[in-house]
């Protein structure tokens, strides 16, 4: 059943400077792995930048996952019960133009308003708590030359905010949801980026 699985060709040969520079990054023989994990950090905090407004990915949704430096990636201890975590999303331009900026509490499938919460869910062997209300009465956006605070309504599901961004541009993108008074509750957990 596993003979399939057999590897046929040597990959490092194919892929030799990708090989090269993960064996750069090994620990040399006898080293601690707490010394490599110290150099390692130089690196570990090279982060990726998503790509926006490519011709075979426009829209893109980028989620609270994709912080950088941040742990909110699980839907059951971060998003649902609205925990006060931000974080900042690095973006590469693919191409110049308009783009359109939805910030949301909740997927678009949730079909849920900024401020509602969403009830309890169970599905195959796992199930979810209900999600929390949140007073959200206003929404900002920091991108580029860009720093705009929108108030929202109760019932509205989606911020959405309007840049002119130029090709090539690797920036750094981040949100935040406030209450009336404008305290800080939270970044949005879901943005969903459109070129126009």
């Amino acid at each position: 059943m596993i003979g399939h699985l057999v590897q046929e060709s040597d990959l490092c040969v194919t892929y030799c400077s990708a090989f090269s520079l993960l064996l750069s990054r090994l620990p040399p023989k006898g080293y601690c792995t707490d010394v490599w994990f110290d150099l390692s950090m130089n690196w570990m905090k090279d982060f990726y930048h998503v790509s926006l407004g490519a011709a075979r990915e426009n829209p893109v949704t980028l989620t609270a996952i994709d912080w950088a430096d941040v742990y909110c990636d699980n839907v059951v201890n971060c998003v649902r019960p609205g925990q006060k975590q931000n974080g900042v999303w690095h973006v590469q331009i693919e191409q110049s133009g308009d783009y359109e900026i939805a910030l949301r509490r909740w997927p678009k499938e949730a079909d849920a308003a900024l401020t509602a919460g969403v009830p309890a869910t169970s599905f195959e062997n796992r199930s979810w708590p209900a999600g929390v209300a949140l007073p959200i009465a206003k929404a900002r956006l920091k991108l580029a030359a860009t720093d705009e605070t929108k108030t929202v309504s109760a019932n509205d599901k989606e911020a959405v905010f309007r840049v002119t961004l130029k090709a090539g541009a690797q920036l750094s993108m981040q949100s935040w949801f406030y209450d009336a008074n404008g305290n800080e509750l939270c970044g949005a957990y879901y943005a969903y980026v459109r070129r126009k």
